[in-house]
């Protein structure tokens, strides 16, 4: 699948990145929805099928129509998550998310487990328990809030990479001192670019219908038919 929709684009290298976070599997679909599954599964298809031989496009050539599950209340756009600019995929405001399940959350982790986790996925990295927290600065956020450049330790890393390395929720966060070790308040969930998943379901919810908000998170498109 990933090999086919890479056929559709130019500058298939670059972007081949961006769309192996595209796919998601059916299993994915049930692990996540449990007994909820048949019903959301259904509403996809009957979505699918209705607008079966439409395509999104920018200039002429079908997008990377990325999504995720929830802003930060804003999308992050492309270039500050995957250095690679799709002008389609600009921030925009989705405050709907705001009102999502768990859309600020918490996550507490010992200076030896982020130690640890860090080390896994960069071997280089160095830092000393009980003196993690105070090395940590956050050095650049995105102008929708998302950080881009955090140093840790001996090392600087992306946003993206922190984000996996210790397995958050989102890239916008801000880090706290606890009696347990170090909190990450995190906003949203995912990469957060293109579609926001609640927020279109808020956007759905107060009227808007499946282009408006299409176009409303894909900036400039055409939806075309094949």
């Amino acid at each position: 699948m990933i090999v086919e929709l890479c056929k559709m684009h130019k500058k298939c290298d670059k972007k081949r990145d961006i769309m192996t976070e595209m796919i998601f599997h059916v299993d994915k679909m049930k692990e996540n929805w449990g007994e909820n599954f048949e019903t959301y599964y259904a509403k996809i298809c009957e979505a699918v099928d209705s607008t079966q031989g439409e395509i999104m496009k920018y200039d002429g050539e079908p997008i990377l129509a990325v999504f995720h599950s929830t802003s930060a209340g804003e999308t992050e756009k492309a270039g500050n998550i995957w250095n690679y600019d799709l002008p389609y995929l600009e921030s925009t405001d989705s405050m709907g998310d705001t009102y999502a399940p768990n859309y600020q959350t918490t996550k507490t982790m010992s200076e030896e487990e982020i130690i640890s986790s860090i080390k896994a996925k960069y071997p280089d990295f160095q830092a000393n328990a009980g003196e993690l927290f105070e090395s940590i600065v956050i050095k650049e956020r995105s102008e929708a809030g998302y950080i881009t450049k955090i140093s840790v330790g001996n090392m600087e890393f992306t946003g993206k990479q922190l984000r996996e390395a210790l397995g958050l929720r989102s890239t916008n966060f801000t880090v706290t001192k606890t009696e347990d070790g170090i909190g990450f308040t995190t906003k949203g969930f995912g990469h957060g670019a293109g579609m926001s998943q609640y927020g279109a379901k808020y956007m759905a919810e107060n009227g808007s219908d499946y282009k408006n908000i299409l176009n409303h998170y894909y900036k400039n498109i055409v939806i075309d038919r094949l």
